[in-house]
Formats: structure tokens, sequence, C-alpha cells
């Protein structure tokens, strides 16, 4: 970093309404999800978290982590989990938080099946899960 120093930027996101949010590529829906979605959240955060090498050595971890972060975050006031599905299968969900007491609003970044990825789930402008980011 040098003598650089490091600045950070705080963001803070309007959860109103983000149920309306439709933009979506063809063949794919975005919903809000709620509490019976947990499952199918944490496999796919999981999966995109473990498709990626370098998380390997702290798969353990992470996978603690983000299943204590989205069980106590999913259906709490101030946080939502923006689905996409296709035929009733998750595709892509992005977990935000309008305040963390953890003060990282991102709670699961942006994360898309790794079957589903480089079909504009994840493309700024073209998907709500994107933007939200």
């Amino acid at each position: 970093m040098g003598d650089s120093p490091i600045v950070w930027v705080r963001i803070r996101w309007s959860l109103e309404g983000i149920a309306a949010l439709e933009n979506v590529p063809r063949g794919y829906r975005s919903r809000v999800a709620a509490r019976p979605d947990l499952s199918a959240i944490l496999d796919l955060v999981l999966a995109a978290f473990g498709s990626d090498p370098v998380w390997a050595p702290a798969m353990p971890a992470v996978r603690r982590r983000l299943a204590e972060r989205v069980d106590t975050t999913l259906g709490a006031e101030g946080c939502e989990y923006l689905m996409i599905e296709q035929d009733e299968s998750i595709t892509g969900v992005s977990g935000i938080a309008r305040e963390h007491w953890t003060d990282q609003n991102l709670l699961t970044g942006v994360c898309v099946a790794p079957q589903h990825r480089r079909r504009g789930l994840a493309a700024r402008g073209e998907s709500p899960i994107a933007d939200l980011a």
C-alpha cells in the first residue's frame, strides 16, 4: 500500500420497494426470500464460495459464519435477501442489511449457482441482485 491512506466508503441501501425489482434475464424471476428459503440460500451461498479454490482452506469457518449470519438475518428487520429463480430453483441470491453489528452490510455477497453463471444474473444494470451490491 505504500504511503497511501486507506479510505473506507460507507454505503447505505434503501430497501424500500425491493420486492418490485423485476429486472432479470428472460426465463428467470426475482423475489424476496423468506424463512422457508433458508436451506436453499445456504446451499447456494456455500456452493458459490466453494467454487472458488481460494476459499478452500477457510470453508469450514466460512460455512459456520455464513450459516449463523443468514439464520440470524433472514427475515430480520432491516435485512433483505433477494433471490433469482428458474423453474422454482434458486439460481442467485444477495443478502443486504441497512445496518449490521459487524458493519458488513453485504451479508452474503452476490452469489450465483455455478451452472447459471455468465447469464447476466450478476451483471450490474441487468439484475436486481447485482444492483443491490
